[in-house]
């Protein structure tokens, strides 16, 4: 049937109305559909900080327990692997400094290094002898090249009783890169901010030419390596003397020097690559009543 004109012309808006509405109709799906997007991704957001919030809860409530139960009792347990060691025949000097276990909590793989800090150089003393520029020669050699960048960064006020440094993170300019956490931990093998003398009985040959390095003249650091080869650690006093130094290097050098251990540290990082990038380093100082303790994580 063949609609007249004026029924026609009534239909236009209805039928114009009708397109208005499937464009609305659209237009609010589509809104919807990205209201719903930005949810499920302020979900996910949400679900991964609550992940990683566990996780870091997880690694410090780790961190805490070996703390407590294992760094109280470090030098004893470095001792037992001395003992154990010299049982197996080793008998040259130095003594083992440190250990590495692996072990496992609440389900967690971690690798444990505990370490006497005193057996490493001590950096507060390299920076009242030569400044800033001491420790930075010192840590850049002994910490080699895949070492984090080293910035040190002395606190403001440091002297004679006061350390310029108390944590490993004033020494580097970290940036979270990737393997820096197992850098870091190699780098800090040889120097210390723990400001104590230096055990002559496990400091390695390298950490005593780093301290003489610093402090000293000449070749004392060969001198020191050579007159404990010959007698043994003993007392500071008798290191020096069958070094035979020059009095002003042996008078720099006998309030750094000690015959026992006096800091410890312990590192606790995930055990394998599949545990996650999460390592946390904690050094405890024994020194005047005080204790240190520094949290790292990447």
């Amino acid at each position: 049937m063949i609609c007249p004109p004026a029924a026609r012309l009534r239909d236009a808006p209805a039928a114009r109305r009708g397109g208005f509405v499937l464009v609305l109709v659209l237009a609010l799906l589509t809104v919807c559909g990205l209201v719903a997007a930005g949810t499920a991704t302020r979900s996910m957001d949400l679900a991964l900080e609550a992940a990683a919030a566990e996780e870091d809860l997880q690694s410090r409530w780790a961190a805490a327990s070996l703390e407590r139960s294992v760094l109280g009792r470090a030098e004893e347990l470095i001792a037992a692997e001395a003992a154990r060691e010299s049982a197996g025949g080793r008998t040259a000097w130095p003594e083992p400094a440190g250990f590495e276990r692996l072990v496992t909590l609440n389900g967690r793989d971690l690798r444990l290094t505990v370490a006497d800090e005193s057996a490493k150089a001590n950096v507060n003393a390299l920076h009242r002898a030569g400044g800033s520029a001491a420790v930075a020669r010192a840590v850049r050699a002994s910490a080699g090249p895949s070492a984090p960048p080293v910035r040190p960064r002395p606190l403001p006020g440091a002297g004679p009783d006061v350390p310029a440094y108390e944590s490993p993170g004033q020494l580097f300019e970290l940036g979270r890169r990737p393997g820096e956490a197992a850098a870091l931990r190699a780098a800090l093998g040889e120097v210390t901010v723990a400001d104590v003398p230096l055990n002559l009985a496990r400091a390695s040959d390298g950490a005593l030419r780093t301290l003489a390095g610093g402090v000293a003249t000449g070749s004392a650091g060969d001198a020191l390596a050579a007159a404990r080869r010959e007698g043994g650690p003993g007392s500071a006093a008798a290191v020096l003397a069958r070094a035979g130094l020059r009095e002003s290097d042996a008078g720099r050098l006998r309030p750094l020097l000690s015959g026992a251990a006096s800091a410890w540290s312990l590192w606790v990082e995930p055990a394998g690559t599949a545990a996650g990038p999460r390592p946390l380093w904690l050094l405890r100082t024994r020194v005047g009543g005080r204790d240190y303790t520094d949290d790292f994580a990447w």
